[in-house]
């Protein structure tokens, strides 16, 4: 898992690339939220939902 988010954060990805800004309530950012579903797979969690 931290040679997964060490890639994602060298990758230099901003807001914008990502969705744009979030709303305020929102507790994830844009890159958090890229690197879960990209960890996903990697413990069989087929949907977001589960």
């Amino acid at each position: 898992m931290e040679a997964l988010t060490k890639l994602v954060e060298s990758l230099s990805v901003d807001n914008k690339s990502l969705g744009g800004d979030k709303r305020v309530n929102c507790r994830l950012t844009n890159i958090q939220i890229f690197q879960l579903l990209l960890l996903m797979p990697f413990f069989a969690v087929r949907e977001f939902s589960h």
